[in-house]
Order: structure tokens, then C-alpha cells, then sequence
């Protein structure tokens, strides 16, 4: 299984091999820097669709609570029973 860090350390050396590529040749696009800033820009967008999930539920919970009656949801949320 691939760490985080381990994750982050290869998707910096493909960035620093595309840099150096960059520099060796004329062309405008670099596929390893495209590839290596997709890899980056993933991570983040997961991230953001986990808070988005998270967001939605609390709604949910929020709007189920005040359309059942606050106290009585609420009581029933966290009742041990």
C-alpha cells in the first residue's frame, strides 16, 4: 500500500523531472508535468468531495431534525436505545 508521503514524494520527482525535461526541449506541453500536476490537483478534489459529503448529511440531518420537531429528533439521535 502506498503512503501519503510516499505519494507526495513521487509526484514532486515527477515534477522535477518534467521541469528538467522542459528545459532540454522546445516543446510548449510537458506530458510528465501534465501527469505530475493531475496526480497533485486528485488529492485535492477528494478532499474536496469528502467535505461536500460531509456537508449534504449535516444538511440532511438539520432538515430532517426541524421538519420531525428539534427535540424529538435530537432525542432520538443520541439516545442509547
Amino acid at each position: 500500500m502506498i503512503m501519503p508521503h510516499e505519494n507526495e514524494l513521487r509526484v514532486q520527482q515527477l515534477l522535477d523531472d518534467a521541469n528538467r525535461k522542459k528545459l532540454q526541449r522546445r516543446g510548449s506541453v510537458n506530458p510528465l508535468l501534465t501527469t505530475a500536476v493531475k496526480l497533485k490537483n486528485k488529492k485535492s478534489e477528494i478532499k474536496t468531495r469528502q467535505s461536500i459529503l460531509i456537508m449534504v448529511s449535516v444538511i440532511l440531518l438539520f432538515a430532517t431534525a426541524y421538519k420531525n420537531g428539534v427535540t424529538d429528533s435530537f432525542i432520538a439521535l443520541f439516545s442509547a436505545g
